[in-house]
């Protein structure tokens, strides 16, 4: 009886390490997937930001991703560039060349001659599978996936987060060259991409503090808002750009400004300070 224990009790240990030692190759197998899933939508993040430069000193867009001096970061993937809709839309895709189970990622780019703005947007295969990627389309301005696809979130905050400090730079510009703010976003020669957020820009304080305030369009996101307040006597500029402490649609407050400091509303906190 003593040794029939001693050989049940081995046999669950064997077992044991055995489940242990497929559960970790597994969970090993699942963060190379992951990596290259990240590393691919990294990729084509770049591609986009690379992209707007180019655009903006050829006033075109290129197919060829070595004019963009870009090199894809492994072989997982393969990057397929083409230029649609009548050269007015930049469109790249990530097809999974040798591991299984990777989704596929398209993103695209375009430009809008009548705002002077971009607008960009990163897509998923629903499935973990390559598939292939039909044509992302422009739809009253904005871009929509292709079917089978949805949006991706890679980098949509950082993104929100770039367009506050950029209209807070546009506003500082705006201000030397006419003496004003504006609530015009076609004056400030700068609209951010409308993809994930809605922005709206309002003038408090007697007009001299600009604010400009980053809703997003889905669940799940920060909200975001900016501010640069303009000291006339002293020509000085003070700006802040504030984030959601909460996934949140909600802004019910305007940031403030007192005692010749900028502060966030209440549920936001500070991210850049200049």
């Amino acid at each position: 009886m003593i040794m029939l224990k001693s050989n049940i009790y081995s046999y669950c240990l064997i077992l044991s390490a055995a489940i242990l030692g497929v559960n970790a190759t597994s969970v090993a197998a699942q963060n190379i997937k992951q990596t290259q899933e990240t590393e691919a939508k990294n990729f084509l993040s770049s591609a986009i930001k690379t992209e707007q430069g180019y655009y903006f000193e050829l006033n075109k867009f290129t197919s060829n991703l070595s004019d963009l001096q870009l090199t894809p970061p492994n072989d997982s993937y393969q990057y397929n560039v083409n230029i649609i809709s009548d050269q007015k839309l930049f469109q790249v895709v990530a097809s999974p060349s040798k591991i299984k189970g990777l989704r596929t990622f398209t993103a695209a780019l375009s430009f809008n001659n009548e705002n002077f703005s971009f607008n960009s947007i990163i897509c998923k295969s629903e499935r973990s599978t390559k598939i292939i990627a039909s044509e992302i389309k422009l739809v009253s301005g904005q871009l929509q996936c292709p079917t089978g696809f949805i949006i991706s979130f890679h980098n949509a905050q950082i993104e929100a987060l770039g367009s506050i400090g950029a209209t807070n730079r546009a506003q500082q510009a705006h201000i030397f060259e006419t003496q004003n703010f504006t609530v015009n976003q076609q004056e400030l020669g700068y609209t951010p991409s409308n993809t994930y957020y809605d922005y709206k820009l309002n003038l408090l304080e007697n007009d001299q503090l600009a604010q400009v305030v980053a809703t997003p369009k889905f669940d799940n996101l920060k909200s975001y808002i900016g501010g640069v307040f303009y000291e006339k006597n002293t020509g000085v500029f003070k700006s802040i750009a504030c984030a959601s402490k909460q996934p949140t649609k909600n802004i019910p407050q305007s940031i403030k400004f007192s005692n010749g400091k900028l502060a966030c509303p209440t549920g936001f906190k500070i991210t850049t300070k200049n």
